[in-house]
């Protein structure tokens, strides 16, 4: 039979386990009797340490998405202020081809294809050379 100096920091431990929440909230230490073993002491030492950093992580993680949110609904309501339509009304298709590709595909294909953002984030400056020997 397994003596209470082991038993009842087990189960006190089992229910703060069982209690845990992702509030913050951080319930008193489990006071352990002076004869429990090294290695009940050392679960419920890792145990108190882990509930912390996941409520830290929680915390960072919870405000994170709330920023997000917050990001999304004013891009959103950017969006909508924005009139696609209304602007390419009346131009030519290939005008209004040139001017979505130009706002939307361009700026993307420029950083990644031509090299910028390699050549930025090792903070070299490069050019791209003009191939055709007229323009030279």
């Amino acid at each position: 039979m397994i003596g209470g100096s082991i038993t009842s920091p087990l189960e006190l431990l089992v229910k703060r386990v069982r209690e845990f929440t992702m509030k913050g909230d951080s319930p008193q230490k489990i006071q352990l009797p002076a004869q429990a073993p090294a290695e009940v002491e050392q679960l419920v030492e890792d145990f108190d340490q882990m509930s912390v950093r996941l409520n830290e992580s929680y915390t960072q993680l919870r405000a994170a998405l709330l920023d997000r949110e917050r990001l999304n609904a004013e891009l959103h309501a950017l969006l909508a202020d924005l009139d696609v339509r209304g602007q390419l009304t009346g131009i030519d298709p290939v005008h209004q081809s040139l001017y979505l590709w130009s706002k939307t595909m361009l700026p993307n294909y420029i950083l990644t294809v031509l090299g910028d953002r390699m050549e930025m984030a090792n903070s070299i400056e490069g050019r791209v050379p003009f191939l055709d020997h007229h323009v030279v």
